[in-house]
């Protein structure tokens, strides 16, 4: 096990989890498409953290500013 595997949490399972298993990134292959389909949750990843690090920074910088700005991600 290296820093990136971690034991199942499961005591019946034996197996070892991958850090990127947690982004489910395996589940966007298939035949048709092949791992096309890894763009949209990558891309959705990233913008998700952008928009908890842009909170993060508002919170850091002055607690009242979440109160007088809206934070929109649009969905299309």
């Amino acid at each position: 096990m290296n820093d990136y595997t971690f034991s199942c949490p499961n005591p019946e399972c034996k197996e070892e989890i991958c850090l990127t298993d947690v982004f489910r990134l395996h589940q966007a292959i298939d035949n048709d498409t092949g791992a096309a389909g890894i763009l949209g949750y990558t891309v959705t990843l990233m913008e998700q953290i952008v928009l908890i690090h842009i909170i993060r920074i508002m919170v850091k910088l002055n607690l009242d500013a979440l109160k007088k700005h809206c934070l929109l991600k649009m969905v299309l």
